[in-house]
């Protein structure tokens, strides 16, 4: 990284655990040519701070399912302060958290997602 460069990246709190685990929920999204995916998602608890999320995609054309795709995406959960503290130990010592999708406000205990930016 350059001396003047900038590390920018958004991290989930312990407040993006789903509120609903263990329940299958989905979607419908078209396609072209009678066809459409199906998609299923179901929360997993997470373990030691990783969430993980089973997706499974179906693709179906004139009512007969002809592609299933299965993905597991796994998350890991940070507390706001221990990020800091992990970021200041690896050698970052400008560190700005702000608010995603709102830059100019700092972040509360209630989100979800914070943005990091840091310098050297």
């Amino acid at each position: 990284m350059e001396n003047d460069g900038k590390l920018v990246f958004e991290a989930e709190t312990l407040k993006a655990v789903p509120t609903q685990l263990n329940f299958w929920r989905g979607s419908i999204y078209p396609c072209d040519n009678n066809k459409f995916i199906i998609a299923n998602f179901l929360d997993l608890r997470p373990q030691d701070n990783v969430g993980s999320t089973v997706c499974r995609y179906e693709l179906v054309d004139t009512n007969t399912v002809i592609k299933t795709e299965i993905e597991i995406i796994k998350v890991r959960l940070y507390d706001p302060e221990k990020l800091k503290t992990l970021l200041h130990e690896i050698g970052f010592n400008q560190i700005k958290m702000v608010k995603a999708f709102n830059l100019k406000q700092i972040p509360t205990q209630e989100d979800e997602v914070i943005v990091y930016e840091c310098g050297k």
